[in-house]
């Protein structure tokens, strides 16, 4: 069994009404391979997270709403009895709720018909391999709340400083280009008359520092 907790996208041009830190994706995935965890040594009345999650949407290998091209008759699809149903609980769901789950699971799929060939081990049982999804909220005091928010802070500095960067090294580029091909077409930046003058004293490839100058940057 592995846990994997899926951040949210730190999108700094995303509305802050928009933005919720607090809310974290988490995901528990079981291999039919290495067989069903001991629930006694994990302790099974332990909850899976704090906060309590008390709901986990559930997919697996065999059974899914999204059939295989294979699946062309309609008489093999799988039914919606053969979907993997969400796991609940109002006081928060425990290790041993997950373990349940996985183990009749693996009890009913295991010979399932609606199995990829490649989702079967050497011995013809189907990998069931399920996953189980669910949503997080964290407090907005919670010190990850704090610190996604000054990471995003961050992040628009420093998107800020890059664009006045990269617009500082278009215009330069435009301006050796202009120099190195003696070219006299009217610039974007508006800077003709100005570049014909450090063409005449021979500038072929103006500096960054002389190009700063003329135009007075």
């Amino acid at each position: 069994m592995s846990c994997t907790i899926d951040y949210p996208y730190l999108d700094w041009e995303r509305d802050e009404e928009e933005y919720d830190p607090a809310m974290l994706s988490l995901a528990f995935d079981f291999s039919s391979e290495h067989g069903p965890p001991d629930v006694h040594v994990l302790s099974p009345s332990m909850l899976i997270c704090q906060p309590p999650i008390t709901k986990m949407e559930v997919s697996i290998t065999c059974c899914h709403p999204y059939p295989a091209r294979r699946w062309s008759n309609p008489r093999f699809l799988p039914s919606e009895s053969d979907l993997p149903e969400a796991i609940t609980s109002e006081t928060g769901i425990t290790v041993g709720d997950l373990c349940d789950a996985y183990q009749a699971m693996l009890d009913k799929h295991s010979l399932c018909p609606h199995a990829e060939p490649i989702d079967h081990t050497a011995v013809g049982r189907v990998k069931v391999d399920p996953q189980f999804r669910g949503t997080i909220y964290l407090r907005d005091d919670d010190p990850y709340c704090a610190q996604q928010w000054k990471n995003r802070r961050l992040m628009k500095l420093e998107s800020d400083s890059h664009t006045v960067f990269y617009e500082r090294m278009q215009a330069y580029f435009r301006a050796k280009q202009d120099g190195e091909l003696r070219t006299f077409l009217p610039l974007q930046l508006g800077m003709l008359l100005v570049f014909s003058i450090a063409l005449g004293a021979g500038l072929q490839i103006p500096t960054l520092e002389q190009y700063e100058g003329l135009v007075g940057l």
